[in-house]
């Protein structure tokens, strides 16, 4: 306000002194360079004195409103000197020249725009309305933004702006890669790499701008790269999957991990670690997540294997010897995963074959024991059965045993028949002496003492008659079959007609002698000792010796319909068995009657055996003792030459 009244009494004082010093005739042009003023820009304005005459006095320039006047600057016309001024004001005489004078703006504002005039004394110009330009403002542009990748900015130039003038203006928007595009809407796709620095430049009719910049941070998730779409895993054991081995970071670039899966399985981690069972596979899916919230997912099939499982194997199974256990571990199994399975069975003595059914292995006695079938799938996995095979076959006189089936004893002497037999299950003994073609059986009474254990079985016989001796049978029973053993006690004598020396009958008889329990305790001795002396066969023992064994042929009665014969267990392995023929000779009796002959490599020591045997059998033998219709007699026995043994089965 001070400086407009300033101005005003200059103005006053001023046109006092034109009005003396105006020279009629003279008039005053006012010009403006360029047409229009630019704001923040310098602006020239011109004013030109035409006419004679001696320029006195000053000369000013002035914006006109309305009826009021404000001269803003003065010059003396006659020195060209400024007379007075305001800030960005500047007038002079043109260089080189008195009758034009200047006003400089040097930063035109949007207050210098409107009417402007010159005036020296009372004379007036022309008036000039000045029109001040300016661009449009952009006020406010985000100085960053996060975009997702393949999302807009969707940056609006024009939603915070301050129109210039002219008013009308248009937008382009620029960026990397040399993205340009007009419009005041950033509405680029941005990809990750197209990130950065974008512009914003809203311009006038004028051509007048005004710019602001948007960095734009393109966020992208994580990718899961190279997991495994199915993984096979043992049940119980863990996938061990890593889902962030193998991963291109997003931006921003922490991530966090979780697993999900079958039964809600859900946890955080980027492992699977999860003991997974037989009924937890299936898809599992890994999430990798940023801090933007942007997650890439990778699914794994999860195939649990495990073995097969053999439901029932029963583990005792009693077979009979030379047939097959016919043991089926494939009949009762759960498959596993993979079904397919394969089977293996093993047992003694080194027995290994494929196939689930154990069928095709005829059994002998030795290959009894734990047999074991091995279910295994394609993925390697088994299953285990065991089954105890327990062999069961008729008796048999244990060949790895010492038999004398002969013996030669003297009266009042004792003589022991031994035996060991060979069976499962155990053996029944029964003990029968043979007299006038009847078979007696035999208890224990003072002449006679039977022992049996388990495989082993002794009879003690003292000799008091001459009807002690003679022809004794064993036989050999269990539910499998039978065998007979024939043993022949004889009376010794010596050159001087005296009794051979026996050891083992003197201890035996002092064995019986005694009392039953001491008896007891000394068949332990007596075995021990006949042990020894089976050693020195030259003293004890040495007549003819011959071992007859008839056996039942089946499994579990015995065979009632023939016998077979061979030589013992030295006999060579090509020896020839002979079928006994049986014919019928006694009407109570269901069993026939037969002969055998055997003629044997052995024809150096043997010219000659032959042996008829008949044999008879009932059905009642519960008592022990047989039936007089039911006979075993000697009918015919005749050797010539030489030791000889012989088996007859």
């Amino acid at each position: 306000m001070e400086t407009y009244m300033i101005s005003f009494l200059l103005v006053i004082v001023l046109h006092s002194a034109l009005r003396i010093t105006h020279v009629k005739g003279q008039s005053l042009r006012l010009q403006g360079s360029p047409p229009f003023a630019v704001r923040n820009e310098t602006f020239l304005f011109t004013c030109s004195v035409t006419g004679s005459g001696f320029l006195k006095g000053g000369l000013s320039f002035q914006t006109v409103t309305g009826r009021s006047l404000n001269a803003l600057c003065f010059v003396t016309a006659g020195t060209c000197r400024e007379f007075s001024t305001l800030p960005r004001y500047t007038c002079e005489c043109v260089s080189g020249q008195t009758r034009v004078f200047y006003l400089n703006i040097t930063s035109v504002s949007t207050d210098d725009e409107g009417t402007w005039r010159c005036q020296y004394g009372a004379i007036n110009s022309n008036t000039i309305s000045l029109d001040v330009l300016y661009a449009p403002a952009i006020t406010t542009v985000p100085t960053n933004k996060n975009v997702t990748e393949n999302a807009r900015p969707d940056i609006d130039c024009s939603s915070n702006i301050t129109p210039g003038n002219p008013s009308t203006t248009r937008y382009r928007w620029t960026g990397p890669g040399e993205y340009s595009k007009d419009g005041a809407v950033l509405d680029r796709l941005v990809k990750r790499n197209q990130g950065g620095m974008y512009t914003c430049t809203a311009t006038n009719t004028e051509g007048l701008s005004d710019t602001a910049q948007a960095n734009i941070n393109v966020q992208y998730a994580p990718v899961i790269a190279d997991l495994p779409p199915n993984n096979n895993v043992i049940e119980n054991a863990s996938p061990d999957i890593d889902c962030s081995s193998n991963i291109t970071p997003g931006n921003p670039s922490t991530t966090r991990f979780r697993w999900t899966g079958p039964g809600e399985y859900s946890k955080d981690g980027a492992v699977l670690d999860r003991l997974v069972k037989r009924n937890q596979g299936g898809m599992y899916t890994c999430s990798a997540t940023n801090n933007a919230g942007l997650s890439d997912t990778a699914k794994v099939n999860i195939n649990v294997q495990y073995a097969p499982t053999i439901v029932y194997v029963r583990p005792e199974t009693n077979v009979t010897e030379n047939a097959s256990p016919d043991i089926d571990c494939g009949s009762n199994i759960t498959p596993g995963n993979p079904s397919m399975t394969s089977y293996r069975r093993t047992g003694p003595g080194g027995y290994s074959k494929d196939g689930a059914a154990l069928d095709n292995r005829l059994v002998n006695r030795n290959q009894g024991r734990m047999y074991t079938c091995t279910a295994t799938n394609t993925a390697g996995l088994s299953d285990t059965a065991q089954a105890n095979i327990d062999i069961q076959y008729r008796p048999e006189r244990n060949v790895q045993k010492a038999f004398r089936p002969t013996i030669t004893r003297q009266i009042n002497d004792t003589a022991a028949m031994m035996a060991t037999a060979a069976a499962n299950p155990l053996p029944h003994f029964t003990w029968w002496s043979y007299d006038n073609g009847h078979l007696e059986n035999i208890d224990d009474a003072t002449d006679y003492t039977v022992f049996s254990s388990d495989l082993r079985t002794v009879l003690i016989v003292r000799i008091v008659h001459s009807r002690d001796y003679g022809t004794y049978v064993l036989r050999m029973n269990n539910s499998y079959g039978e065998s007979i053993l024939l043993y022949t006690l004889s009376q010794a004598r010596s050159a001087t007609g005296q009794s051979q020396p026996d050891r083992l009958g003197q201890v035996i008889g002092i064995g019986v002698g005694v009392s039953l329990p001491v008896v007891l305790v000394l068949v332990v001795i007596i075995v021990l000792m006949w042990r020894r002396n089976h050693q020195n066969s030259e003293t004890v023992n040495e007549d003819q010796t011959e071992t007859i064994e008839i056996q039942s042929q089946g499994h579990s009665t015995p065979n009632q319909d023939g016998a077979y014969a061979s030589l013992d267990e030295h006999a060579p392995q090509d020896n020839v068995y002979e079928k006994l023929d049986m014919a019928n000779t006694d009407q109570e009796c269901s069993e026939p009657a037969g002969m055998v002959e055997n003629e044997t490599e052995y024809q150096n020591q043997l010219t000659k055996m032959k042996t008829t045997i008949y044999v008879h059998s009932c059905n009642n033998m519960a008592k022990k003792k047989v039936h007089t219709a039911c006979q075993l007699i000697l009918a015919e026995q005749h050797y010539e030459g030489g030791n000889e043994r012989a088996e007859l089965e």
